[in-house]
């Protein structure tokens, strides 16, 4: 079975490819056995949702709510969930707490556009597929930086 990386959201609203609600999407990328990109499909129907939105001359705070179906399934469910909240302060110091399913892997990076700034503050392997069930227990995200 081929697998797949799926990059979701950017809320920074003076990225290029951001739509008005602060979101770009890009496409899922399946592989084969070897690490050669056989598809990639675009999520054309997901829930994707920022809400209590604060921003302030020295913080940034944002809720966010992700569900969307199975993309190399045609999107159908059980889906791929994951909420969290964000704190940025204007020192750069951050916190992330949230929940997701266990799977796919989940990764978090922090990247400033224009600067080379990239950095993985969380990151969470796969654990199988059966945990994409409403009844199966989610992983806990808790990073600050």
């Amino acid at each position: 079975m081929a697998d797949f990386t799926n990059r979701i959201i950017a809320p920074d609203p003076f990225m290029p490819g951001i739509d008005s609600e602060g979101i770009a999407i890009s496409n899922t990328m399946i592989y084969d056995s070897s690490q050669t990109i056989i598809d990639d499909p675009i999520q054309e129907e997901y829930d994707s949702i920022f809400s209590n939105n604060r921003f302030s001359g020295s913080n940034a705070l944002w809720d966010y709510n992700h569900s969307v179906g199975i993309p190399i399934l045609w999107n159908l469910p059980p889906n791929i969930d994951y909420t969290y909240s964000a704190r940025i302060q204007s020192n750069g110091a951050g916190s992330i707490t949230g929940t997701h399913d266990r799977a796919p892997a989940h990764e978090i990076t922090l990247y400033i556009p224009e600067s080379g700034m990239s950095n993985l503050v969380y990151t969470r392997d796969n654990d199988g597929f059966e945990y994409l069930f409403p009844v199966a227990p989610s992983a806990n995200i808790n990073v600050s930086w």
